[in-house]
C-alpha cells in the first residue's frame, strides 16, 4: 500500500486505509509513503480504523504522515475505538503534527516483538507520544523496541486519561527504551489516574526515564547501550540488552528465531542471533561473532601480520574504521578466507561468506569500494 493520499482538503482519514467497523488481518504489508492529507488536520498516515479489530504480524508501516498540522494525528496510524493485535511489526519513520507512530482513542493494544522507531512529531507546544499515544487506552507490550522517536516534546511513549474512569493503562515486559527526551510521560489533566508497570527494560540516552503525574512502576531496569545493528533494532553481540529479560512467555523473535537463545531473554524486539563469524588462524580457540559485520574487524585487529583470518556467514553493516565508514580496514599483509561452517573451521566448504557494505575494503596502500563479496575457500 504505497503513495496513496486520502484526501486534498482541509482532512483525511486513512492515508493507506481507512477502516470502520471492521475485522481484518494483515501480514506481511508495506504501508509506506502514504499521506492522509498534504493540506490541513490528518489522522493515520498509514492506516485510520475506528471501532474496528486489527490482527497485525510482521508488516512494515514506513514514511508515512498524517499532515504537518498540530491537529494531525497517527503518521503511522490512529486507532479510535477497536483493538489491534501487533506481533513483529515495524513502525519506522512516520510523522505527523502530533504522534508519528500509533495515536490510540479509547482502543487496546496487544504488542509483541514490535519496534517503534525513529518517528516525528511537529507540535512543541502540547505534549504527545511520538512513538505511542494512549489516550483513555490501554496497552500491553512484550520485547518492544520504542527508539529515537522524537520532535516536538520528544517523549517516546505517553499515557493521558479522558476523565475519571477514563484512564490509559500499559504493561510493558522486557522493553528497551532509549535516546528520547522523555522515554515515558504520563499526563492526567481530566481527573483520571493512568498508569504504567514495567518489568524488564533497558534505558539509554533518554533525558528522563519516565515521569509525570501517574503512577509508574518498574522493576527489573538496566541502562547501557543496546547496540543495534545498522538499521536500528537488531541486537549486535556487545549489546546491554542481551540475557537481561524475564520470562514472559515469548518464545520466537521478530525474525522468528528462538527465544531465548542464551541463559535469559534478550530485552526488545530481538533476540541475539550471530550470523557473521571469524577466526584468525594463529589463534583457533577464540571464535569473533557478530550480528553486523564488526566481527571481521575484530579478527583484523587480533590477527598478526601474514596471518589468515577466516571468515563464515553474513557481516554486513558499516563501522567507523580506518577514519572512514566500511566493513573492514587491513593495514598490515593478511589473507582473508571465506567459506567455512563453525564450527568446523579446519577446512573451507561449499558457500562463501558475504561482506556486505558500500565501502568493502580500505587498506593503507589502496581502496577497493564495491558493493559486497563473497569469499570462497
Amino acid at each position: 500500500i504505497v503513495n496513496n493520499v486520502a484526501s486534498g482538503g482541509a482532512s483525511g482519514y486513512g492515508g493507506g486505509l481507512d477502516s470502520t467497523t471492521s475485522v481484518m488481518t494483515m501480514t506481511r504489508n508495506l504501508v509506506r509513503a502514504n499521506q492522509a492529507t498534504p493540506n490541513g488536520a490528518g489522522y493515520g498516515g498509514g492506516l485510520y480504523m475506528s471501532s474496528a479489530n486489527l490482527t497485525s504480524h510482521n508488516n512494515v508501516i514506513e514514511l508515512n504522515t498524517a499532515g504537518v498540522n498540530v491537529g494531525s494525528h497517527g503518521g503511522a496510524m490512529e486507532v479510535y475505538g477497536g483493538a489491534i493485535t501487533s506481533t513483529g511489526d515495524i513502525i519506522r519513520d512516520n510523522d505527523a503534527g502530533q504522534v508519528g507512530g500509533i495515536y490510540l482513542a479509547t482502543a487496546d493494544l496487544v504488542q509483541k516483538n514490535s519496534v517503534i522507531i525513529g518517528n516525528t512529531n511537529y507540535d512543541t507546544a502540547n505534549p504527545a507520544g511520538v512513538g505511542l499515544h494512549l489516550q483513555d487506552s490501554t496497552l500491553t507490550g512484550r520485547h518492544l523496541t520504542l527508539a529515537e522517536n522524537n520532535g516536538g516534546m520528544d517523549i517516546g511513549l505517553l499515557l493521558e486519561d479522558n476523565g475519571i474512569g477514563l484512564e490509559s493503562h500499559a504493561t510493558l515486559t522486557n522493553v528497551i527504551v532509549t535516546d528520547h527526551g522523555a522515554g515515558i510521560t504520563i499526563v492526567n489533566a481530566y481527573g483520571g489516574v493512568s498508569d504504567a508497570i514495567v518489568n524488564g527494560v533497558l534505558w539509554n540516552g533518554n533525558s528522563v526515564n519516565y515521569g509525570g503525574d501517574g503512577f509508574i512502576t518498574v522493576t527489573n531496569t538496566f541502562t547501557g547501550e543496546p547496540a543495534f545493528a545498522g538499521e536500528g533494532f537488531h541486537l549486535d553481540f556487545d549489546s546491554a540488552a542481551i540475557d537481561k529479560g524475564v520470562n514472559a512467555g515469548v518464545t520466537i523473535d521478530i525474525d522468528d528465531e528462538v527465544r531465548p537463545s542464551g541463559s535469559a531473554p534478550d530485552l526488545g524486539a530481538d533476540e541475539y542471533n550471530a550470523r557473521c563469524w571469524a577466526q584468525v588462524a594463529s589463534a583457533p580457540g577464540i571464535t569473533h561473532t557478530s550480528y553486523s559485520g564488526v566481527a571481521v574487524q575484530l579478527a583484523i585487529n587480533a590477527a598478526s601480520v601474514g596471518d589468515e583470518v577466516k571468515l563464515a556467514g553474513y557481516c554486513e553493516d558499516t563501522q567507523l574504521w580506518g577514519g572512514d565508514y566500511q566493513i573492514a580496514y587491513i593495514s598490515k599483509t593478511l589473507t582473508l578466507r571465506g567459506g567455512y561452517a563453525p564450527p568446523n573451521w579446519s577446512t573451507p566448504v561449499t558457500g562463501p561468506a558475504t561482506l556486505d557494505a558500500i565501502c568493502l575494503l580500505y587498506t593503507s596502500d589502496a581502496a577497493d569500494e564495491e558493493d559486497s563479496v563473497d569469499l570462497g575457500g
